[in-house]
């Protein structure tokens, strides 16, 4: 399918998940770069993968707003886990900006530069993330706003399969006795 050129196009997918939001920031490069070096700092400080969490910038008329987010269904507790050791992954995410080996100008490969987020290369920089990460370890504690409520269907003893691939894999269990 092909797009006719000028004509905007948009995806729309209705999720549930777990959500870190910032909403006050001036750029994108101001929000790429301090969300990526905290997804950075989290993964040094957890045992988790960086691309266990993912970002979303969101433009506004008056700014930039970010979230980090968990895409596994039912969440993973990555981010609950940064919740505990808000510091901690804090300091790890100033370490990475401000102890770059390469004593990049704005991001590099050592720093802030992945092959995953080359999409938003052109919006990293090291300088601003540092900027924006000491005015939250100055801000202290972040606060929880709400739970999102678990959304997955739970079995009931005895109950059908809830899906397709529960239903394939009930006939291969009942053919393999």
């Amino acid at each position: 399918c092909q797009q006719p050129q000028g004509v905007p196009y948009a995806l729309h997918v209705e999720d549930t998940a777990d959500v870190l939001l910032w909403h006050d920031f001036e750029t994108p490069h101001d929000a790429y770069s301090t969300i990526e070096a905290i997804r950075k700092g989290s993964a040094t400080v957890l045992d988790m993968e960086e691309d266990d969490l993912q970002l979303l910038g969101i433009p506004k008329e008056d700014g930039y707003m970010m979230m980090l987010y968990d895409p596994m269904p039912g969440g993973s507790g990555l981010l609950e886990q940064i919740l505990k050791k808000w510091e901690a992954v804090l300091k790890a995410a100033l370490a990475i900006v401000e102890e770059c080996p390469s004593s990049c100008e704005t991001a590099c490969v050592d720093c802030l530069y992945s092959y995953r987020n080359s999409q938003y290369h052109k919006y990293l920089d090291r300088k601003k993330a540092a900027k924006h990460i000491f005015a939250l370890l100055d801000a202290g504690e972040i606060k929880k706003q709400m739970d999102i409520p678990q959304k997955i269907p739970q079995a009931k003893s005895g109950a059908q399969p809830l899906n397709n691939p529960e239903s394939h894999l009930k006939r291969l269990l009942i053919r393999a006795g």
